[in-house]
């Protein structure tokens, strides 16, 4: 059985998904992969980092705040211009440029009609850079399953915002986990892993450095799940949630750094 065709499905984020994208595809197609896109552009509200962001502004300091919403000025003024320059401030705008067939996903990918799209497509494999849950139905789907990509040295600190939580946590290390998708979320055998020290216990920094590393992790990840090899590691099991105030307060304690 050999792996031919990839569906990537990635959430639509200006900050750190569009290089990353960008690389992955590059690489993946050097490889002779023929490859789709699903990207989510809309997620509901309880699992939007974006709206909890929003939610929580007062809890970055004042510093913090200008720098986000300059940058966000920033990739909404100049996503025409750098995309020249192979820079992109969007998946989308990655997406154009490259001339990959995609379609939009919106809230749930376990919907009939989406399931259905994939289907059509066939996969071998199916990579995930997402917010959304995969049920069982999606997860059968390819021959080779679904791999995610998660930025954490799981098992621990599986859930959502890793590096946050990490940070708040003192500890020194993040990392990327490339595994296996199973029903229970961040719990599938390990395929590829990286450290990645937590810079200046900067949450903006760490996860750059993170998704710097993630395609080519991806890429080893990929080889070693076609050659069923898969990692044994010591990392304590943790599973977060969105931060509380207690965990922001953590993270200041820490000398934490959003941005």
């Amino acid at each position: 059985m050999k792996l031919k065709k990839i569906l990537i499905i990635i959430d639509e984020t200006n900050f750190y998904h569009p290089k990353f994208f960008y690389d992955l595809y590059k690489k993946l197609k050097s490889k002779n992969y023929k490859i789709s896109v699903g990207l989510i552009t809309k997620v509901k509200e309880k699992n939007s980092i974006e709206k909890y962001l929003f939610k929580n502004i007062l809890k970055l300091n004042l510093k913090e705040i200008i720098k986000l919403v300059t940058k966000k000025i920033f990739f909404t003024l100049a996503k025409k211009i750098c995309s020249k320059y192979n820079i992109f401030f969007s998946v989308k705008s990655a997406i154009l440029k490259l001339n990959i067939k995609f379609f939009e996903i919106k809230y749930d990918i376990n919907k009939t009609k989406y399931l259905n799209k994939i289907a059509k497509i066939e996969p071998d494999l199916i990579i995930s850079s997402c917010s959304l849950i995969f049920k069982k139905k999606i997860l059968l789907l390819p021959k080779f399953g679904c791999i995610n990509r998660h930025s954490s040295l799981l098992p621990s600190n599986g859930g959502v915002y890793p590096v946050f939580h990490s940070i708040s946590k003192g500890e020194k290390y993040s990392g990327v986990t490339i595994h296996c998708m199973t029903s229970k979320i961040d719990q599938g055998k390990i395929l590829a892993q990286k450290k990645i020290f937590n810079k200046d216990n900067n949450l903006s920094k760490i996860y750059k450095d993170c998704f710097a590393n993630s395609a080519q992790l991806i890429v080893i990840a990929i080889d070693n799940l076609v050659n069923k090899k898969f990692l044994k590691v010591k990392h304590n099991k943790s599973y977060n949630s969105f931060p509380n105030n207690d965990d922001w307060k953590l993270f200041r304690k820490n000398n934490g750094k959003f941005i």
